[in-house]
């Protein structure tokens, strides 16, 4: 991390306003919580008073299995901004430029920043169509968070084998696509899928999320993240949550049937 860019950087917030009074649509959290919840963080009080394990064997295997990847690609984080952090951190270096959606999640811009590296806007529904050449990362966000615009899992693909083909990683940020039908783009080459418990789960006060990336790339996330003990309550929960439930499934279902 670039110190003279840490001090430049001005706070974007996330998470939304804390505000009881303020009715916030800014957090985009589903009102649904996963079922036996309650179940989960009983378990875990026990666990608070060990060290976790740093392997996180049964978190991985469930969210390797979630998104369709395997455990060894899953890197678990203190949610999906963590994620994104990590993945910036182990692909920037001061001076490089990052390509950035816009309108999109304004973290992006801070992260990239304290990077050293410098985040280039282009319009969110023209990103795929851009030439990625020359930045060491482009980041995309599916469904796009203010927007909500889904990219289709081909015009994706696509865009990652242009981005492998640049030597540019591509860092997709999936907090939203579990509403979605769309698979993951997790476990392909080159590109690094940023996940969050946050959304569907309606949970963002637990702060569990995962990052998935293969080969080299994969490595670098997961020496990266070795060094931050996370606690054993994330592990925990996230087994559980990992899996859909009924209420997982009728929350999917519900914009299509309000259509």
């Amino acid at each position: 991390m670039d110190p003279e860019s840490v001090r430049a950087g001005s706070r974007v917030p996330h998470g939304g306003t804390t505000d009881p009074t303020v009715l916030d649509f800014s957090a985009n959290t589903n009102p649904e919580r996963p079922d036996d919840v309650e179940a989960v963080y009983r378990e875990a009080f026990d666990a608070a008073t060990r060290y976790p394990d740093d392997d996180y064997a049964d978190f991985r295997a469930a969210a390797g299995d979630y998104v369709g990847c395997v455990p060894e690609a899953v890197v678990p984080t203190a949610g999906g901004l963590e994620a994104l952090r990590l993945a910036f951190e182990v692909t920037l270096s001061p001076g490089d430029t990052a390509l950035v959606p816009e309108p999109s999640f304004g973290e992006y811009d801070r992260e990239i920043r304290l990077q050293g590296a410098e985040p280039v806007a282009v319009a969110h529904d023209e990103l795929l169509d851009a030439d990625p050449a020359g930045h060491a990362v482009a980041v995309v966000c599916t469904p796009n968070n203010p927007t909500g615009e889904l990219a289709s899992a081909s015009d994706l693909r696509a865009f990652a084998a242009r981005c492998r083909e640049a030597d540019t990683v591509l860092v997709v940020d999936e907090a939203f696509l579990d509403f979605t039908d769309e698979p993951s783009l997790a476990g392909t080459s080159g590109v690094v899928v940023a996940r969050s418990l946050t959304k569907m789960f309606g949970l963002p006060g637990i702060r569990a999320g995962f990052a998935v990336a293969v080969g080299d790339l994969g490595d670098r996330l997961a020496l990266d993240a070795r060094g931050r003990r996370r606690r054993a309550l994330h592990a925990g929960r996230g087994v559980r949550l990992a899996h859909p439930s009924a209420r997982h499934r009728r929350t999917r279902a519900t914009p299509r049937d309000a259509v």
